[in-house]
């Protein structure tokens, strides 16, 4: 499997909205809590135009996106105080490719390309998604119950993953 990562380009930025669809249709038809499936075309174009995007590719289609963003960790008191940290924003491997390694090649590449050595953090759903992201060095620092503006509630787990696999 030749897989390419790179910056995700204006032209493209469709297409790579139907793939996060895709995913997120994918996650809600088979139960799990998340809030893709329900971002509009024109929400997503104005968010990514904040991120540091990224795609991979497979023989030129789009099998995989990864979006990172520094931020400041308000939520989450004991690392409030770090300034504004390198978060994993969104990722997603096309239903069709999952499986072989995308998702992994996605947070190994934008790690690379834009952590510059410092520890990169993530929250996420708590059902699952905690030991995927383990799989790729995350390790647990925090979890709580938070409550968006559609008013549901979800149980979020913050991670976070040293450079170079230190503690």
């Amino acid at each position: 499997m030749n897989l390419e990562f790179s910056a995700l380009d204006d032209s493209r930025v469709e297409e790579a909205y139907l793939v996060l669809k895709q995913v997120g249709d994918w996650l809600q038809l088979r139960g799990f809590r998340q809030r893709i499936s329900r971002t509009s075309f024109a929400e997503y174009a104005h968010w990514q135009s904040e991120h540091a995007n990224f795609v991979v590719t497979q023989a030129g289609v789009i099998v995989g996106l990864v979006t990172l963003r520094h931020e400041h960790l308000d939520d989450w008191p004991d690392y409030s105080n770090l300034g504004a940290v390198l978060m994993l924003r969104a990722l997603a491997t096309h239903p069709e490719h999952q499986g072989r390694g995308v998702a992994a090649f996605a947070i190994r590449e934008s790690i690379n390309e834009c952590s510059h050595g410092k520890p990169v953090f993530l929250d996420c759903v708590s059902d699952t998604l905690p030991e995927y992201y383990a799989k790729s060095g995350f390790k647990t620092v925090g979890r709580q119950i938070r409550t968006y503006a559609d008013c549901e509630s979800y149980d979020i787990t913050l991670m976070r993953l040293e450079p170079n696999g230190g503690d």
